[in-house]
């Protein structure tokens, strides 16, 4: 249902022209009628609008028909910023997304692989020990695309700010059998900074 509001008249109506009832817009009234309109409209457009899936609900889905699929309808109409949204997700590095995304992983092509790896370098700001567990999953996921910064045309100083973060995470991981892939990821790291200061003096 669509409620119109006429400027001249001062009163609500619907789309097809039948005016609200009781609303003039000039008594004590009107203003908390007039909310309550606008809540229900914005309700019913929310409740229209399709729910985000869930980690669980993809990853049964990805089980069910495969990840391909799953990524091809995440790209589609006529939810375009579905898959945009999963990156999101991914990025937060809570335990279930990151499950999302070794699922995905499996069968993403260069695009969504890509994405899956800026995505996982951001969660491992935030959730190291589980990005350093998935790390070397697939060929795209090795320790030296996830913790090398694999942005697209990064800024000198999101790159900076970035490594500065991503060694200070790392080195907090205190899981004795990730020590292997948490020395590997530190030293790429490190080979990250010192190229990104080669580059700032090269620009002097």
């Amino acid at each position: 249902m669509v409620w119109q509001y006429s400027q001249r008249t001062g009163q609500l109506r619907r789309k097809d022209g039948v005016w609200a009832r009781g609303y003039s817009g000039k008594g004590p009234g009107d203003t908390a009628r007039l909310a309550i309109f606008f809540f229900l409209f914005v309700s019913g457009h929310a409740m229209s609008s399709p729910a985000a899936p869930d980690a669980a609900t993809l990853l049964a889905e990805i089980r069910d028909i495969g990840p391909l699929q799953v990524i091809g309808r995440l790209n589609a109409q006529p939810n375009p910023n579905a898959w945009d949204g999963v990156m999101r997700r991914i990025r937060s590095g809570q335990a279930d997304w990151l499950d999302v995304a070794a699922g995905l992983a499996q069968e993403a092509d260069a695009g969504s692989a890509s994405d899956l790896k800026i995505s996982l370098a951001h969660a491992l700001l935030k959730n190291p020990e589980g990005v350093l567990k998935l790390a070397g999953s697939q060929v795209f996921l090795s320790i030296d695309e996830i913790c090398g910064a694999p942005f697209i045309e990064p800024t000198s100083r999101f790159l900076r700010h970035y490594l500065e973060q991503a060694k200070r995470a790392v080195g907090q991981v205190r899981d004795p059998q990730l020590k292997p892939r948490q020395a590997a990821c530190l030293s790429r790291i490190n080979d990250a900074e010192r190229q990104l200061r080669s580059t700032s003096k090269a620009g002097r």
